[in-house]
């Protein structure tokens, strides 16, 4: 279940960060039983974390040449500080480990930036027009 769940949080939601001195991109991951958290690097960088478990997780990428994309995921277990982190991160409802949830809110987000594209569309193409009329009123 938990590698199912690795698999949709690296391929649905991209939280990485990358650094010049390592190229990998990693996904900060505080496990406390079934449940998941998902930290920013930020908030590794806050906290003195010690009880962290470094894994390396390969993927295929969707490129034709099938390039192998290497993850970093940092799993905290250190369940007094991951009730810490609890408590400080403020979880967006977007960052639901249920997988369903993931979907959907991803199919929302993928409306609406396509109301957003169309709507950006329609303005390119009538600013285009004015402009065209004005120039031709401005030549007469």
């Amino acid at each position: 279940m938990k590698k199912l769940l690795f698999l949709i949080l690296i391929t649905l939601l991209p939280l990485t960060s990358m650094s010049q001195d390592n190229p990998y991109p990693k996904l900060y991951i505080a496990e406390n039983g079934d449940s998941l958290i998902l930290i920013t690097l930020e908030h590794v960088q806050k906290l003195n974390i010690e009880h962290v478990e470094l894994l390396k997780y390969k993927e295929l990428s969707d490129s034709l040449n099938e390039q192998i994309i290497d993850y970093e995921i940092v799993i905290i277990k250190d369940n007094e500080l991951i009730s810490n982190l609890e408590s400080q991160l403020i979880l967006r409802d977007d960052i639901s480990l249920n997988q369903d949830e993931i979907i959907k809110n991803l199919e929302e987000k993928n409306k609406k930036t396509e109301k957003k594209l169309k709507r950006n569309v329609f303005f390119n193409k009538v600013g285009v027009i004015c402009i065209i009329v004005l120039g031709v009123l401005i030549i007469i």
